[in-house]
């Protein structure tokens, strides 16, 4: 075994679910699943524009956005709820518009008429602009607005987490401040130790979790089900779903569960992407993470009679293994998250369904790795339906292949001695192999937008 891998966070502590405790699960969870309508890259910075509205009283003389790279990457090609069109500066616009920062992730949910009006007019008036921030972090928006008058101004940050407004300033005085650390690996003693656990010991605490404080996963399933539903209809966004359901909807086919996981994934993602008017549940600051971690076990669900807890504890376990190995890749990475940590946990949670054997939980989370570990983030946009479907597809087959005893070996690629090993190696390829990926993808953004 390598020093790398002895360094990772692969180690085993006898009885290590005792240094996290349910009372902390629960807060985690409550912290990284909750509803969002639209894309959370627009949508944090409609949030940004919204608070830094609030903040001037909705005058808005000039209002300059900075973003992340990664923030424009995943926000230049997606549709925003309620006005089907694409665009930061849109959503920046918006959210000025609105002006009501407590409302969160769904800051842009239900737009009236004279909302979306007003921002359109802003935009026509040349008041928001967008620009980049040079930075290597992957969450970070700064919304500066000026007054009309231009005799006041105000400064708001999001850093960390799409919705962690982390300092608000007004004509140079800071009026509310966040200090933990909310950089990559930052976080309270409780989140570390929780990210330091071994995989078995997740498997663990959540098989011997109270459901009952966690019942709120539930709604992800009515949410996405309803948002997925919308896709299926008819051909939303990229036609996804529609058309799988049409090869597949006759003869009984969607009685076969990688069939009918792909379809309602897909059916969710054409419908968000497309800037359907309904929130989804999100899951570690991500709507289609939250699509592809809920809608294959909503699958499950639906062909095999499940008790309400073991649903909750399946959804629960999806969850956490979603943002354990985005701890690792970063909450924004150049990888495609929601095929490689969201379909990870989906799988994960459905060997656990069949099985309750930490061992092909495991194995899971290994070969979905082992397989999907080349998906690139391109970008939030229509096509997303494909990459989601394809990940929920995988994640009910490794399942399944897991429980036949299949488990790609050490040395393979980027498996190691042990899960914890994979997964931090997994992470390295993140962090130090796909430093550029992000950058050419930008650049090839930047041409298509200059035509």
């Amino acid at each position: 075994m390598s020093n790398l891998e002895n360094n990772s966070r692969q180690a085993s502590y006898t009885g290590y679910t005792n240094a996290v405790t349910a009372k902390e699960i629960t807060a985690l969870l409550r912290e990284e699943v909750k509803p969002a309508a639209g894309c959370t890259e627009p949508v944090a910075v409609a949030l940004a524009a919204a608070k830094v509205s609030e903040v001037l009283s909705n005058s808005v003389g000039e209002l300059v956005i900075g973003v992340s790279p990664n923030i424009y990457k995943n926000g230049f090609s997606v549709m925003l709820p309620g006005v089907m069109e694409a665009g930061l500066d849109l959503a920046a616009a918006l959210g000025s518009a609105r002006a009501r920062a407590a409302l969160g992730l769904d800051v842009l949910i239900h737009l009236t008429e004279d909302e979306i009006q007003l921002a359109k007019e802003r935009l026509e008036e040349g008041k928001i602009k967008v620009e980049l921030i040079e930075t290597s972090e992957k969450v970070l928006i700064r919304a500066k607005l000026w007054s009309e008058t231009r005799s006041h101004w105000a400064e708001v940050t999001i850093r960390g987490r799409h919705d962690r407004i982390v300092e608000v300033v007004k004509d140079g005085v800071c009026l509310e401040t966040f200090e933990e650390s909310l950089q990559e690996g930052g976080g309270s003693k409780e989140t570390k130790a929780f990210y330091a656990m071994p995989v078995k010991e997740l498997v663990a605490l959540v098989s011997g979790l109270d459901p009952e404080p966690l019942a709120f996963l539930l709604d992800g399933i009515i949410m996405n089900k309803k948002m997925a539903e919308v896709g299926m209809a008819s051909p939303t966004g990229l036609g996804t779903a529609y058309a799988l359901k049409q090869r597949y909807g006759e003869n009984g086919g969607l009685r076969d569960l990688g069939r009918l996981a792909m379809t309602m994934t897909a059916g969710a993602s054409d419908a968000r992407m497309a800037g359907v008017d309904l929130p989804v549940m999100s899951s570690n600051g991500s709507g289609n993470n939250g699509i592809t971690a809920i809608m294959p076990l909503a699958a499950y669900f639906e062909l095999k009679s499940t008790s309400r807890e073991d649903q909750i504890k399946a959804l629960a376990l999806s969850h956490l293994l979603n943002s354990y190995i985005k701890a690792e890749i970063g909450r924004l990475s150049a990888l495609c998250s929601c095929g490689i940590a969201a379909a990870t946990g989906a799988s994960a949670a459905i060997a656990w369904l069949e099985t309750r054997d930490p061992e092909i939980v495991e194995s899971a989370v290994v070969n979905m790795i082992a397989n999907l570990s080349g998906m690139v983030c391109d970008g939030a946009k229509l096509g997303c339906a494909l990459k989601l479907a394809t990940a929920a597809s995988t994640a009910v087959e490794t399942a399944a292949l897991a429980q036949d005893g299949i488990r790609v070996p050490a040395g393979n690629g980027l498996v190691g001695h042990t899960v914890e090993a994979t997964i931090s190696n997994l992470g390295r390829l993140s962090r130090q192999g796909m430093q550029l990926a992000d950058a050419v993808v930008l650049e090839i953004q930047a041409e298509f937008a200059q035509g």
